[in-house]
């Protein structure tokens, strides 16, 4: 009879403890994955938008966070990599609800918009409209 309960308490030690140490261990590790402390100069913004991507993808949204501000720094003379940097932040912002930061990210999106009608990429436009109507408070426009 105590071979069964040690048994039952050898499995269910098996069956809840061992899936939560695992990710426990999981957390920690990706806990660890910190801001690079420099990146180099020659990655094209394409790549960074990659690595911001993965790092949302990640959880890690701090990361991705340095990634786009620095493709805001690095290429704010490109008025596509800029649109999908702050649509992006935005997003991000969204997702964390923070939603003054993000209303304000994408309300700049929509007065570009506003400026630049005829060569503004329409995803963008459609993709901000939709994220405001998102946001407490609602349409801006």
């Amino acid at each position: 009879m105590n071979r069964d309960i040690v048994n039952k308490k050898k499995a269910h030690l098996l069956r809840y403890a061992f899936p939560m140490i695992s990710c426990s261990i999981a957390i920690l590790f990706l806990s660890c994955i910190s801001i690079p402390s420099s990146l180099p100069e020659d990655l094209k913004a394409p790549e960074l938008i990659r690595f911001a991507q993965e790092a949302y993808s990640d959880n890690n949204y701090e990361l991705a966070f340095y990634y786009y501000n620095t493709l805001l720094d690095r290429y704010s003379d490109n008025r596509n990599v800029v649109l999908v940097a702050n649509y992006e932040i935005g997003f991000l912002y969204f997702k964390l609800r923070e939603y003054p930061r993000a209303r304000e990210r994408i309300e700049f999106l929509l007065a570009e918009y506003q400026r630049n009608r005829e060569d503004y990429p329409q995803w963008v436009y459609i993709l901000s409209r939709k994220m405001i109507a998102r946001l407490p408070g609602g349409d801006s426009e």
